[in-house]
């Protein structure tokens, strides 16, 4: 595999993107879950970010922070494959909370992005 210079784009296979996030809009209507579709931070601190670093995050229109979707995006890229990502929240950094406390409430967020990334996968026969 190539080395990618910095700065080289982590993006998802559109396709796919797009067609998780009709599952997902599909699943939720009626469900008691909000679906939020846009885009992703990857860092390597992951529950080290500090409030500046969130609100300048958040301000630039960013909504998620995560720690493996570059790396897998610019690998599925490099090997002439294709890749995307759904998450279930687990806390809202811009407002100090979390799901962790309930375990439930975080077992039915990954739950549904399971039933979305299945459906997604037979939609699109992958």
């Amino acid at each position: 595999m190539k080395n990618v210079p910095k700065g080289y784009p982590a993006v998802p296979d559109l396709e796919i993107t797009l067609r998780l996030e009709h599952e997902a809009r599909e699943l939720a209507t009626g469900a008691s879950f909000a679906v939020h579709a846009g885009l992703n931070v990857t860092d390597d601190a992951f529950y080290a970010e500090s409030p500046e670093w969130t609100s300048q995050m958040s301000g630039l229109g960013l909504l998620n922070v995560e720690m493996e979707s570059s790396a897998l995006f610019v690998v599925a890229r490099q090997r002439g494959i294709r890749a995307a990502m759904i998450c279930s929240v687990s806390s809202n950094l811009v407002e100090g909370a979390s799901v962790y406390d309930s375990h439930d409430q975080l077992a039915a967020g990954w739950h549904h992005s399971i039933e979305v990334a299945l459906r997604t996968a037979v939609a699109l026969s992958l």
